[in-house]
């Protein structure tokens, strides 16, 4: 499997491409800085991600690691 590169970043918003086997809300770390970020939109293999943290300093072309873990924070009451 290839890995996932980052193709264009719009402030906290970055689009990866040839992201295989991703989900809908998947969990994914970016770029050389490993920052946390959420898929939010999926067309094919290319995906948009909202990164949760200051995307200075990304570059395109810097991989994506997808963790595939769904969640970033639970909201059960009993949690």
């Amino acid at each position: 499997m290839a890995d996932a590169i980052i193709s264009r970043i719009t402030g906290p918003v970055v689009v990866a491409k040839d992201i295989e086997g991703a989900h809908m809300f998947d969990v994914v770390r970016i770029g050389e800085m490993g920052l946390m970020g959420e898929i939010i939109r999926l067309e094919g293999n290319t995906a948009q991600i909202q990164v949760y943290e200051d995307t200075t300093g990304l570059k395109p072309g810097e991989k994506v690691i997808n963790t595939n873990d769904h969640s970033l924070c639970s909201l059960d009451r009993d949690s």
